[in-house]
């Protein structure tokens, strides 16, 4: 899963009343 390779973070969010959502993949940067 990609949530598995370090640096890597996911979000969802859900409206069911307006069968909608958004999908974030959020690539962090290395220090």
């Amino acid at each position: 899963m990609i949530t598995e390779i370090e640096g890597i973070k996911v979000g969802h969010w859900t409206d069911s009343s307006a069968q909608t959502g958004c999908t974030v993949i959020l690539f962090l940067k290395r220090r």
